[in-house]
């Protein structure tokens, strides 16, 4: 060990003081236990971890403050360091609870005197304070697994997309080829098939693999729109009221997201009243005056969400919105940062009000939208671009049905699965004009498939389409500027870009 300064060897008192603020900065405490005797000393910084004043100095004093769900692994390990004369150190985690109920999470660790005959004298050890790398492996364990869901929830919506791909094309077969009496209950399949359709997009917003798609809503439809959703998330003890403002409010937002930031609200509610309640739901408009923190001057219209649940101090609030705090015992303190992050790229904001014992209320803060001004569509050709299209699709359903309503769209189709029947069908006797292609399949993707048909046709034109969406796309070549259809479209909408591309060339 290295010699002590000189000023310490004048102070004997110093060493032992530096040393005592050095453990407590740390978190760090000693202990000793005498074997033969059973006398167990803690040094002050022991007291503090585990939040206790006084101690007994006994075996089983410490055996009280330790969690009772970790007291017998730790027996264990404490006979294995003892009975095993090979063994020189002693290390084990575990929870310690304090006379308040406060768990926390300890390291303790120490090195085993024995004496000349092989029998244990005593352990002199060390304990840490824990908890904080604990609760970040707890995050960092809880944020992998909503990764995992998240790319499961993501595949999941790109098969389904796929499954209504299909049929949106075969009920649109059907209601051109049937009679009125059968119309009634196609449409009400077709209805079936975009309420699916809007299950899938939220499950792609769950996934982050969604793009954007920002427009002109009515914040009292979201609300209005959502209240069935809502109320399958709050348990029975729970009542939900809605209060909607009399005149609309016209936001510019992404539909799926909104709903998302309602729902995290809903349910970030309903866990504050653990004995039932109620939430409320509210929308007002309210002037935001020049010099907000937060916000431009102007025009903003406010959902408010607001339990009668315990309300939160003035430390909770002031994290409330952190990503991975949660006052919840199993929360995952993801919902209200995810919420706050979508707001913001609105121009937006969130607030809080909240008092222990009275109940909290969040205010989402949305810009006033200006009505679009609504432009006078171009006339339509008289003569449909001429053409043959190339259909490239793995999925078998998806491909047929898409042939099927361009041929009777009036087109000329070709169609393959794969690299192998696309580069067949670019070298048949008829020219291909555009190419159709799904972005991900087994073994190539779709612009690494344009790029290898270009190869031989550099003027080849190109629309994707896709069940994914967002970053998934980019990962397999896509680019901003490439054609891009989301999966599942209506078939007019199909035809309508691939009328819109041929028209270009």
């Amino acid at each position: 060990m290295a010699d002590l300064p000189a000023s310490s060897e004048r102070s004997p008192d110093f060493a032992p003081d530096w040393l005592h603020r050095a453990l407590s900065a740390a978190r760090l405490g000693t202990w000793q236990w005498d074997v033969a005797s059973g006398r167990v000393t803690w040094s002050p910084e022991v007291l503090s971890i585990f939040g206790i004043t006084e101690f007994e100095g006994t075996y089983e004093a410490w055996a009280r403050v330790v969690h009772p769900a970790d007291l017998d692994f730790i027996k264990v390990a404490l006979e294995r360091a003892l009975s095993d004369r090979e063994r020189s150190d002693f290390q084990v985690e575990h929870r310690a609870l304090s006379p308040s109920g406060k768990v926390v999470w300890v390291e303790a660790r120490a090195a085993v005197q024995r004496r000349e005959d092989g029998t244990v004298e005593r352990l002199l050890g060390i304990v840490q304070d824990v908890t904080s790398r604990k609760e970040l492996e707890h995050q960092l364990a809880q944020s992998q697994r909503l990764e995992t869901v998240g790319r499961l929830a993501g595949g999941v919506a790109h098969d389904f997309n796929n499954l209504l791909t299909a049929i949106f094309g075969a009920i649109s077969l059907a209601k051109s080829q049937s009679p009125p009496a059968a119309q009634a209950d196609l449409q009400t399949a077709l209805d079936a098939a975009e309420r699916a359709t809007a299950l899938t997009q939220r499950l792609l917003v769950f996934s982050r693999q969604r793009a954007s798609d920002v427009r002109l809503l009515d914040l009292n439809d979201v609300v209005e729109n959502s209240q069935k959703m809502l109320s399958r998330v709050l348990r029975e003890d729970i009542r939900l009221r809605v209060a909607l403002a009399p005149q609309k409010l016209a936001v510019r937002a992404d539909l799926a997201q909104l709903e998302q930031v309602l729902v995290n609200l809903v349910i970030n509610a309903a866990e504050a009243m653990p004995g039932g309640g109620v939430v409320e739901v509210s929308t007002r408009s309210e002037a935001v005056a020049p010099g907000h923190e937060r916000l431009a001057a102007g025009r903003y219209f406010v959902l408010s969400v607001r339990d009668t649940g315990v309300g939160m101090a003035a430390e909770q609030r002031q994290h409330l919105f952190e990503p991975f705090f949660t006052t919840k015992p199993h929360g995952v303190g993801l919902g209200l940062a995810t919420s706050l992050g979508i707001v913001e790229r609105l121009g937006g904001t969130c607030s809080i009000e909240s008092e222990l014992g009275a109940g909290t209320t969040i205010n989402v803060l949305l810009p006033e939208a200006k009505p679009e001004r609504k432009l006078t569509p171009a006339p339509s050709p008289a003569a449909q671009p001429a053409g043959k299209i190339l259909i490239i699709e793995d999925d078998r359903a998806v491909r047929e049905t898409t042939v099927r309503l361009l041929v009777r769209a009036g087109f000329k189709v070709a169609a393959a699965e794969d690299e192998a029947g696309a580069l067949v069908a670019l070298a048949g006797p008829d020219r291909i004009d555009l190419v159709v292609t799904d972005v991900i399949m087994p073994e190539l993707s779709g612009p690494d498939l344009i790029r290898r048909l270009r190869e031989r046709r550099p003027d080849l034109t190109a629309l994707y389409v896709s069940g994914y969406a967002g970053e998934a796309l980019l990962e397999h070549g896509l680019s901003q500027e490439d054609a891009f259809l989301q999966k599942p479209y209506m078939p007019n909408v199909l035809i309508g870009r691939i009328r819109e591309l041929l028209a270009r060339r």
